[in-house]
């Protein structure tokens, strides 16, 4: 059986039959955050898996009490997925940067829905870098994205045990 990689613990033995060309990696206590949580956010056991189907590759994450939950989760969300057609097509839920989510399984895919942003520098179709205006820049522009304009993320930890009370992601 496959191996997934644990941060906090030795490998652990996958009990499902993930494909051989799947990533997978578990943990007793991994951090959710969740608005709508009450604590704003919470712990649980997880298990992530990256599959890799024809119609393209997707991020599974399984939550659970123990990691066996969890891993079993994940196991039939990516069943759902593997076995779906997606002929019904992708619905892109307000993203811009080409990924959707099956309007059958729900599967959520990169690539599958054309770009509709544009280089604000050249005009070329692009998500390779956006400033916190919203404003495009392809590969070869992000260079002219001001410091002051870059997107710097901070959450606030509390009462999430004792981690840090502020991080910066």
């Amino acid at each position: 059986m496959k191996l997934a990689r644990c941060s906090s613990r030795e490998p652990y033995e996958c009990k499902k039959d993930w494909p051989d060309n799947c990533f997978v990696q578990a943990g007793n206590c991994g951090i959710v955050f969740d608005a709508k949580h009450e604590e704003g956010g919470y712990e649980t056991a997880f298990f992530e898996a990256f599959p890799k189907y024809q119609q393209g590759s997707t991020f599974i994450r399984g939550e659970g009490k123990t990691i066996e939950e969890a891993e079993a989760s994940a196991f039939a969300q990516h069943l759902r997925f593997k076995d779906c057609t997606h002929a019904e097509g992708y619905d892109a839920r307000g993203y811009t940067n080409g990924c959707g989510f099956c309007k059958t399984c729900g599967m959520f895919a990169s690539k599958v829905i054309p770009l509709t942003t544009h280089c604000v520098v050249c005009d070329a179709l692009t998500q390779d870098a956006e400033d916190k205006h919203g404003n495009y820049y392809c590969d070869a522009h992000k260079d002219h994205i001001k410091q002051e304009d870059k997107h710097w993320v901070q959450i606030k930890l509390e009462s999430m045990r004792d981690y840090l009370k502020t991080r910066t992601l």
